[in-house]
């Protein structure tokens, strides 16, 4: 799994690093502030990354510490499961790894570096706005943990031994969420908390719409109707980025 494992970080970092933070949102933050220190100052060969699912706050903390060497990262992969017993070799294959690189970071030759290296692993990279992140990020992951988290919670309620044996398959993926760890999910709430509330907002008055027009056949056809429109351009937006890892793959060989 591992070449070499040391129980302490390094007292520095010369030569060429590619240093991935890998643990909860806030342990990253204090790892920066640590490795930042260990690396020499104008080292051009190193270059940081991180894996969270929030972006603004160790962004700006890169650019303060490291700003030529941090490059915030967010790979869109994942199991629910935690521990080596539960790793894929195929977890990051065909997946976005999204990079939000401070407005100040110039250091061009380290994203190529960090791009190779991912597309190496079968991913797609990805450079976007940090700030378009965490407000994305709370519609297409983090509401959808939530709501499995919510949805889970209400079942609990009622007589739980008696309906989940009725399962069907369209809930296979709400249960499969709700067996992530708080551990994990509660930093990404309370750091993303000021793009939750609105999109929550919204969903409440979603669900109150749908509520009082269950007997309106018009009304909830037009929610199908948006609802497949955009299954449709999801469905094409994953045939594209299938493409886009055949094309990478295809570079490697």
């Amino acid at each position: 799994v591992v070449d070499s494992a040391l129980p302490q970080v390094p007292e520095t970092f010369t030569g060429k690093h590619l240093i991935v933070l890998a643990t909860h949102l806030a342990h990253n933050e204090a790892l920066l502030r640590d490795i930042a220190t260990r690396i020499p100052e104008g080292e051009p060969h190193v270059v940081v990354t991180d894996i969270g699912s929030c972006k603004r706050r160790i962004t700006q903390l890169g650019a303060e510490v490291l700003p030529q060497q941090f490059i915030a990262g967010h790979p869109m992969a994942g199991r629910e499961k935690t521990g080596l017993e539960h790793a894929s070799p195929l977890l990051f294959y065909g997946r976005k790894f999204l990079l939000t690189p401070h407005a100040t970071f110039t250091n061009t030759p380290l994203l190529e570096q960090l791009r190779l290296f991912l597309e190496a692993l079968g991913m797609v990279p990805t450079v976007m706005d940090v700030d378009f992140h965490d407000e994305a990020m709370a519609y297409m992951s983090h509401l959808p943990q939530l709501y499995a988290v919510v949805l889970t919670n209400l079942l609990a309620k009622h007589q739980p031994g008696k309906i989940l044996p009725l399962q069907g398959g369209g809930i296979d993926d709400q249960f499969r969420l709700a067996a992530s760890s708080a551990d994990m999910w509660a930093p990404i709430y309370a750091t993303n908390a000021d793009n939750m509330r609105p999109v929550l907002n919204e969903m409440i008055a979603t669900l109150e719409n749908m509520r009082d027009n269950l007997e309106d056949e018009s009304v909830i056809r037009q929610w199908f109707d948006t609802a497949n429109t955009i299954h449709q351009a999801y469905e094409q937006f994953k045939s594209d980025q299938a493409n886009a890892t055949s094309r990478i793959s295809r570079k490697l060989l």
